[in-house]
């Protein structure tokens, strides 16, 4: 007959009995939260000295947010897809008098963020107009192709359609 017999130390009497699952299920809800709290930060924003305050988002433009901070740095307009901050609107504009003009009802910062669309640099604009040539051009080629070609051998696709490599169900 056998006998198996547990032999314990002395300091372990207190130690928990399921110790090394309760710190896996610990590591593995850590990890998981880290997942979750670090997935909506798109960037970190490091050109705001305080505490973001507010956000906003252009309706028009999807990769265009506006941010406010607690430091006076009342909006910078910031592209999503690069993390790279566009433009920051200049707070001694906005804090300056209005000599008391009937222009005073409607706040010089409305006034700012409506036209924010002349402070962008050139640089940007550049690159759309570029981009917009680019498709320009290829939109031109097909139909040049499709004119010397035979009749219902080239089918016609949308721009968008084009660009999507895989459907999935």
């Amino acid at each position: 007959m056998r006998l198996k017999v547990i032999s314990r130390h002395t300091d372990e009497f207190t130690r928990e009995r399921r110790r090394r699952a309760v710190e896996y299920v610990f590591a593995l809800n850590a990890a998981k939260l880290e997942k979750i709290f670090a997935r909506p930060f798109v960037g970190d924003m490091d050109w705001h000295i305080d505490v973001v305050s507010c956000m906003a988002k252009k309706s028009l433009s999807l990769g265009r947010n506006f941010s406010g901070s607690m430091d006076g740095g009342l909006a910078d307009v910031w592209d999503l897809a690069t993390s790279v901050r566009l433009w920051k609107v200049p707070i001694a504009t906005l804090m300056e008098s209005d000599d008391g003009s009937d222009n005073s009802s409607q706040p010089l910062a409305v006034h700012v963020l409506k036209s924010i669309h002349k402070h962008l640099p050139k640089s940007i604009y550049k690159a759309t107009k570029q981009i917009r040539e680019m498709i320009e051009c290829e939109r031109r080629r097909e139909e040049r192709r499709k004119a010397h070609s035979a009749p219902g051998s080239i089918q016609n696709k949308s721009l968008r359609m084009r660009r999507i490599s895989k459907e999935g169900e």
